[in-house]
């Protein structure tokens, strides 16, 4: 994490790397092997639904980190390198 999203984070960058698409058909898939296995995975179902939120907004093809900004905007934070109070740790 400290590698590829707090750098991406910084630049402000959300272009595609991993994208929102593949992360959705990840956790969609870990869902179902779950489920089929009677293993509780407690926040997979938040996460898809984050995640499939970004999609609906057509942030599909956008790299995965697409959810921290989204998710700041939930809350009414920023997130800005630039700003000492929201600096991401180097």
């Amino acid at each position: 994490m400290h590698h590829y999203i707090a750098p991406r984070l910084r630049r402000d960058d959300y272009e595609a790397g991993f994208s929102v698409d593949l992360m959705y058909k990840d956790h969609r898939l870990a869902g179902e092997l779950a489920r089929r296995l009677k293993v509780p995975m407690l926040f997979n179902q938040l996460a898809l639904e984050t995640y499939q939120i970004l999609r609906a907004q057509g942030q599909g093809s956008k790299d995965l980190t697409q959810i921290f900004p989204f998710l700041a905007e939930l809350i009414g934070a920023t997130i800005d390198g630039r700003d000492p109070s929201r600096t991401m740790p180097e």
